[in-house]
This record gives C-alpha cells, sequence and structure tokens, in this order.
C-alpha cells in the first residue's frame, strides 16, 4: 500500500489502465474492473483453461495504491478469505465471479 496524492495519485491513475493493456495484451484476462468517483479497481488473472496460474490487483483511489502480483496455482475464494483478515482492498469484488466457486483452483482432482 502506497501513500499517494496529488500529482502522484495523477500519474499513477494515468499508469494503472496502460499496465491493464499491456497485461491483456500478453494474455491476461480482467475480470473486475470498478470505476467509482476517483477509485479505480482492476483485477486481472492469467489462466489456461484449466488452472489460475497469476492474479495482478490494482487499486487507487485520492489517497492511497495497492497493487498486489500473485504467481502460482490460485485459489481465488482462498484470495478473498485473506483479503478481508488482512483488510487489502479491491479484492472483495471476487465474490461470486462465474466459474471461480470456494476452494476451486481449476485443478482437475487427480492432479
Amino acid at each position: 500500500v502506497l501513500d499517494v496524492g496529488g500529482e502522484t495519485r495523477e500519474r499513477m491513475g494515468e499508469l494503472i489502465p496502460q499496465v491493464d493493456r499491456r497485461l491483456q495484451n500478453d494474455g491476461w484476462e480482467r475480470i473486475v474492473l470498478v470505476r467509482e468517483s476517483r477509485e479505480q479497481v482492476r483485477v486481472l488473472v492469467f489462466n489456461d483453461d484449466e488452472s489460475i496460474s497469476g492474479l495482478v490487483v490494482m487499486v487507487i483511489d485520492d489517497y492511497e495504491m495497492v497493487f498486489v502480483n500473485i504467481a502460482g496455482l490460485i485459489d481465488l475464494a482462498a484470495i478473498q478469505q485473506l483479503a478481508g483478515e488482512f483488510d487489502i482492498p479491491g479484492l472483495e469484488h471476487l465474490e461470486g465471479l462465474e466459474g471461480y466457486e470456494e476452494g476451486d483452483t481449476g485443478r482437475d482432482e487427480n492432479d
């Protein structure tokens, strides 16, 4: 979590959409986009149709910026639970996403 304000906030607010586009061009999928007033929340995943192997969360408001990058097999329900326990903003938007059931990493039971 970075404290931002003024000119820094404006630069970071412009950088986040650029990073979002770059990640999508590299095969990442945006699963959450929230724009309310001056707050932005973007969550992207990298998957291969069988598992989620990367998660990026970018959040900015008038005062703070959060950038989270997680690599490896990911259980979105577990990430959301941790987000609540550690007060990580933006990850509450994962709740109820289609295709990401609680405890589901996307792996086959035989893996």
